[in-house]
């Protein structure tokens, strides 16, 4: 409300008057309308599932290391290397062949002697490559490493890397690093190769760079230089 001074002036009363009855408007209650529940309806649009290939160009998937379950007998060295367990100890190889692939074949003959408490030896590899030899399997020559995979199986068809924390770094094999070069450059788009080397390094679950780490990565980036599926400009990596 405005008071003139031009009315207070003529007519004090009346300008007195009003200011009580606004006075009094102002202090009477309020009839405030009770707030109803307000239906929102959402509307989500849902987009058709998306293949695996088109979310990520090259299909590169990150997963977790599965290992496979072990029933080792307790048996002497002796009975390891009498043949009496042949069958047992070769369903255990087939078994870490089939959930672990691909896989180091020095890790893997790591697994069979750790299972079975055996001390690795020239007769220990002598048994290991006997029985290898009768199992359904896959041999690749990688960075000068031999790589076990599942029968029909090989670097082609591996679109994926693992992460975990028990194997080291010797123990991943070079088709992992290549894919979670991949990966990292899927995502980043470009990188120096000092940042590139700690996000490959990191996807795959280690903590810290060391030697074989960087010697893998070096390997496995000269792999898809020499490929052309990366390309290297204005010092930083990316796909070609």
């Amino acid at each position: 409300m405005k008071v003139w001074s031009v009315d207070w002036y003529n007519d004090r009363d009346a300008v007195i008057a009003k200011i009580v009855a606004a006075i009094d408007n102002i202090k009477s209650p309020l009839q405030i309308e009770e707030d109803k529940p307000v239906k929102y309806e959402i509307k989500q649009e849902l987009a058709d599932p998306v293949p695996a290939a088109q979310t990520n160009p090259n299909g590169i998937q990150k997963r977790d290391y599965e290992f496979a379950t072990l029933n080792p007998m307790k048996i002497s060295d002796s009975g390891f290397y009498s043949g009496a367990h042949y069958a047992e100890i070769c369903a255990d190889i087939q078994n870490v062949v089939n959930t672990e692939s691909p896989i180091k074949e020095d890790y893997l003959r790591k697994r069979i002697s750790e299972a079975y408490f055996v001390y690795p030896s020239a007769d220990f590899d002598k048994i290991f490559d006997s029985i290898l030899s009768r199992i359904n399997h896959n041999v690749t020559i990688e960075n000068d490493v031999r790589v076990i995979w599942r029968s029909g199986e090989g670097p082609s068809t591996c679109k994926y890397f693992r992460t975990d924390d028990v194997r080291e770094g010797i123990d991943v094999p070079p088709v992992e690093f290549i894919n979670a070069i991949r990966y990292v450059l899927q995502s980043a788009m470009s990188l120096p190769e000092v940042d590139l080397r700690r996000q490959v390094i990191t996807a795959l679950g280690f903590k810290r760079t060391g030697n074989v780490l960087a010697q893998s990565f070096s390997y496995a980036l000269g792999v898809l230089k020499e490929s052309g599926e990366v390309v290297e400009k204005g010092g930083v990596w990316m796909m070609g």
